[in-house]
């Protein structure tokens, strides 16, 4: 097993553009989401694996007489990020911690599912919460693919969650458990969304998944889970606007200490 960003997700150029794509397209599905749980004026909020900081700024602009910090393993990608309220923080959640009832919302995306130790963090993060506040996790969920009907697109995509599996411990079916898991860890008012968006070929959507598996090509290729025309055969489906398929599930999974 490695550590994310070792040789998967590395903090490089094609990273940052990845990104910020990805910012652009769910970044409208978590603020949804954190508005309707309530970000107040006077919130401490805390954002894990913070990447670019588009949501911690976004808490910024919400809890104007609270606090956010804002933490990542690397915290390079939030060098610009300032605000007079604002705390960047390097911290690795599976062995840092915070003082019991330090925040009122905690949030992490696209985190948790990649970490062995996913189900201990989310145990202590909610020794984190002030009372009444909430923890919101958002992870990806593999089923639509498994059920897509496009060979290239669904063999891309199932290769690149092996592979990711393989590599990190990695669980793409985690969020399955969400709503069932925040319960047993003694959460309160627990809730889900799962959102599965159609993509079509050419959209920013499209281009975020096309531009996460070509980030891992020459290992998908080099292990012989993929051969370079099939991998070539998904970028062409996902640059064409005639290319209709569902993306991978967004799960969203909250509850409150």
């Amino acid at each position: 097993m490695e550590r994310y960003g070792e040789t998967l997700f590395v903090p490089d150029e094609r990273e940052t553009s990845r990104l910020e794509v990805l910012c652009d397209v769910f970044d409208p599905l978590s603020t949804r989401t954190l508005d309707e749980l309530g970000v107040r004026p006077d919130s401490r909020c805390l954002e894990v694996g913070a990447g670019s900081g588009t949501i911690a700024r976004w808490m910024c602009e919400r809890a104007t007489e609270g606090e956010v910090v804002a933490t990542d393993i690397d915290t390079s990608s939030l060098e610009g990020l300032s605000a007079p309220h604002l705390t960047v923080l390097r911290h690795d959640v599976t062995v840092d911690g915070f003082p019991d009832a330090s925040f009122d919302v905690i949030h992490a995306r696209l985190v948790l599912s990649h970490l062995r130790q996913r189900e201990e963090v989310l145990r202590r993060m909610r020794t984190w919460l002030r009372p009444g506040g909430f923890v919101l996790i958002e992870s990806f969920c593999w089923f639509p693919i498994d059920s897509s009907p496009n060979p290239a697109y669904r063999a891309a995509l199932q290769h690149w969650s092996d592979l990711v599996c393989a590599s990190l411990g990695t669980d793409s079916w985690w969020s399955r458990s969400h709503p069932a898991l925040f319960a047993a860890l003694g959460y309160r008012d627990v809730g889900a969304h799962t959102i599965t968006q159609n993509l079509r070929g050419g959209t920013p959507l499209a281009d975020f998944w096309r531009l996460t598996i070509g980030m891992s090509h020459q290992r998908l290729v080099g292990e012989g889970r993929l051969t370079e025309d099939e991998l070539q055969e998904a970028y062409r489906l996902l640059r064409s606007p005639d290319f209709w398929d569902l993306a991978p599930a967004l799960v969203q999974g909250w509850g409150r200490g």
